[in-house]
């Protein structure tokens, strides 16, 4: 038997780099300062299994398979386990005390399946089986090369497309609670997720197009593309857990609660269109949705009113959740302050009625008009020169 050659070719660097990054970052996060939330042990535990899909991947490029079949796709099964732990992982987040339990060992079946297979079509080999194998291009067939693989990659993506529903169904929760949610909408986890589907789509692609269409030049340019998104996951997964750590350090983010039921309500309709008539008076006269972190309980507290009460009023007789009823009061209260104060910032403009971002503040004057702060600003000022003719459009 000859012996392997552990060069490493140049378009391998960059898997190299993800394996000791996933390593040094599991490590970092494991220390002191991140560790003790279940959350991070999912973060530690994708790194970690990262890291054996960069470290299978070098094995068989470097020879190892070919060399040393005794050890050959060992740690395939382990790597069939990153998109349920990263799926735990957006469940940890958006439910408050979540903990694992016997239900959720079902989440181990993709494991096991893999198990199995290998068992069944390599494992149970002796050496000499796995190497007549190997050489004999064993894995080359339909089964080995495309239904396995494409059906793996069909579960991973079913795993992303339930993790993305959650975070959804999480943002929604939000909005029924809190009049500003960009610090608690976990939008940079949807993103990382939305990669994470991309990487199982490439890895699709990359299946197809190296066997099935014979498209090899196409199929290598996909490889170097997944390697890439592997190490931009990597460290996005890094980014995510420092953040994570810094941010509950400085000021815990609250959970958003279980959304109100509305079956079965003692609120008579009578009952919500009064206490939203009030509600509205309330605005008007009292402003309270200029507290940028209001939430429907300071709402409902201020109205002598239950939360559930409270959030039927809006929902049941404006016809909008909490979020979108106080964010409009924001924008109509803004779209006075610039017409009457021309020469003020329209960042301060912003701040001064109640919203906590910029990119809040547009969001929601763009919802609510179809323009933007500066355009409505230039249409209903009606001196030209009276604006500043230096501020940026906002």
């Amino acid at each position: 038997m000859d012996s392997p050659d552990f060069a490493i070719p140049l378009r391998q660097v960059v898997n190299v780099v993800t394996l000791f990054q996933a390593l040094i970052f599991a490590a970092i996060l494991a220390l002191r300062p991140f560790r003790g939330t279940l959350s991070n042990g999912f973060l530690i535990a994708a790194l970690l299994i990262m890291a054996t899909v960069k470290a299978d991947q070098l094995y068989q490029v470097l020879g190892g398979l070919l060399h040393f079949p005794q050890y050959g796709f060992l740690l395939a099964p382990i790597q069939a386990l990153m998109t349920p732990v990263l799926y735990l992982f957006v469940t940890a987040k958006v439910r408050p005390g979540f903990r694992l339990n016997q239900g959720h060992l079902w989440h181990l079946a993709p494991f096991a399946v893999m198990s199995v297979y290998l068992f069944a079509v390599y494992f149970s080999l002796t050496t000499a089986e796995k190497s007549a194998m190997i050489a004999s291009g064993g894995f080359s067939t339909l089964l080995h090369r495309f239904v396995v693989p494409l059906t793996g990659d069909i579960v991973q993506l079913g795993y992303v497309a339930a993790a993305l529903r959650r975070l959804d169904q999480y943002g929604v929760t939000l909005k029924t609670w809190f009049s500003r949610v960009e610090d608690r909408d976990l939008r940079w986890l949807k993103r990382l997720m939305v990669m994470w589907g991309a990487i199982f789509a490439f890895h699709a692609l990359w299946t197809l197009s190296g066997g099935l269409f014979g498209a090899l030049p196409l199929a290598r340019g996909v490889l170097d593309v997944l390697n890439f998104l592997h190490l931009a996951m990597v460290n996005g997964l890094m980014l995510m857990g420092v953040t994570a750590a810094a941010q509950f350090e400085k000021t815990p983010v609250a959970a958003a609660p279980p959304a109100p039921k509305y079956q079965a309500s003692a609120v008579s309709p009578e009952d919500r269109l009064t206490l939203f008539q009030k509600t509205v008076e309330t605005m008007r006269m009292a402003k309270p949705f200029l507290a940028p972190d209001l939430t429907l309980r300071d709402l409902a507290d201020l109205m002598g009113a239950t939360t559930r009460e409270m959030s039927e009023a809006i929902n049941g007789v404006g016809n909008q959740s909490f979020f979108e009823y106080i964010n409009s009061a924001r924008v109509e209260h803004a779209k006075r302050l610039l017409i009457e104060r021309p020469t003020t910032r329209i960042l301060d403009i912003a701040y001064q009625s109640g919203f906590n971002s910029k990119t809040a503040f547009n969001e929601a004057f763009r919802k609510n008009t179809g323009q933007t702060p500066s355009a409505f600003r230039k249409r209903n000022v009606s001196s030209p020169g009276s604006a500043r003719p230096a501020e940026k459009p906002a």
